[in-house]
């Protein structure tokens, strides 16, 4: 399962994680996950966290064989998060 190994950083009231079909974006305070125009997120970043999720649910069907490529996603993660935190604050 993905949320042995996602990553998840709040952004306020945003949590961005690599849940498998999720949307990368999840709402802490309310449940459920938001769509990327919903946040008003630039196409830049939406297209940055489509991508990042996309490798990682690849990994996570791989089983997750290469270390240095969960770390590299996991980075990924945390420059999304704090891109996502600078775009709300």
């Amino acid at each position: 399962m993905v949320a042995d190994y996602f990553i998840c950083l709040l952004c306020g009231y945003l949590t961005v994680d690599g849940y498998f079909d999720g949307t990368g974006i999840r709402d802490a305070a309310n449940g459920g996950y938001l769509e990327h125009d919903e946040v008003g997120i630039s196409p830049d970043l939406s297209k940055r966290i489509d991508v990042w999720l996309e490798q990682y649910w690849k990994e996570f069907i791989k089983g997750f064989p290469d270390r240095d490529k969960i770390v590299e996603l996991d980075d990924e993660g945390i420059r999304i998060a704090h891109r996502l935190k600078k775009r709300i604050s």
